[in-house]
C-alpha cells in the first residue's frame, strides 16, 4: 500500500465524459450514499439532471469524502474498508462474463440491484431498502437487466479476492447510509444470487 501525496480532483474534467462515464461515477456515488452518507441519496433524490454540472461536483465530492473517511480509518483493508465493495462481488462477475463489454459502473449498478433484492428477500435489510436502491438507479435508467444466471455468475465470483476458503464477504446495504459485512458460505452463493437477479 503505497500512499499519494496528493488527490487532485479536477471538476471540469466531468465536462469531457459522455453520458455513460458519467453514469459510471454515479453508480459508485450511489454506492457510498448506501454505504455511509444517505445524504448523497437525498442530492440525487432532488436533482440528477447529469448535464448540471454544479451537481455532478457535488455529487463527486461527497462520494469522495466517503471513501476518504473510509480508507483512513482501514487502510490496508483489514474491516470496514471492505464495505467499499458494495455491489461488486456480482459487478465482478458480471465484468467477467461479458468479457468486459459491460462497464465498472454499470455492473456495479446491476450487482447493487442483485444485492439489494437478495437481501431485502432474506431480511437482512430494512424493508424498503431494495425500494430505495433501485429508485436511485432508475432516476438515470441504468440498464440493469443481467444477462447472466445465477449460475454463471457463481463461477465467476469464486474466484473474487473478497473469498477466503469456503466463505464469501457480501456487503449488505441495511438502509440508506448504513451498510454492513456479511460472510457467506461459497454454497449459498448461487442461491443468493438467484434471489437477486428474480423480478
Amino acid at each position: 500500500f503505497w500512499q499519494p501525496g496528493l488527490v487532485l480532483f479536477d471538476p471540469n474534467v466531468l465536462e469531457t465524459l459522455s453520458r455513460e462515464l458519467k453514469l459510471d461515477g454515479v453508480a459508485e456515488a450511489i454506492k457510498a450514499g448506501f454505504i455511509a452518507d444517505g445524504n448523497i441519496l437525498t442530492l440525487i433524490d432532488e436533482q440528477s439532471d447529469l448535464s448540471d454540472h454544479s451537481f455532478l461536483t457535488e455529487l463527486a465530492a461527497m462520494a469522495i469524502d466517503v471513501k476518504r473517511q473510509i480508507v483512513e480509518d482501514d487502510e490496508r483493508e483489514g474491516g470496514k474498508r471492505q464495505l467499499l465493495n458494495l455491489g461488486h462481488t456480482a459487478a465482478h462477475a458480471i465484468e467477467k462474463c461479458s468479457c468486459y463489454e459491460i462497464s465498472h459502473g454499470h455492473a456495479v449498478a446491476m450487482g447493487m440491484a442483485i444485492i439489494s433484492a437478495a437481501a431485502e428477500k432474506l431480511s437482512l435489510c430494512d424493508e424498503g431498502t431494495h425500494t430505495q436502491m433501485m429508485a436511485a438507479l432508475n432516476k438515470f435508467n441504468f440498464p440493469l437487466d443481467v444477462p447472466y444466471s445465477a449460475s454463471d455468475l457463481t463461477s465467476a465470483a469464486l474466484h473474487d479476492k473478497k473469498r477466503r476458503g469456503d466463505e464469501i464477504t457480501l456487503v449488505i446495504p441495511k438502509a440508506p447510509g448504513d451498510s454492513y459485512l456479511k460472510k457467506l458460505p461459497v454454497d449459498q452463493l448461487q442461491e443468493f444470487f438467484a434471489l437477486g437477479l428474480e423480478r
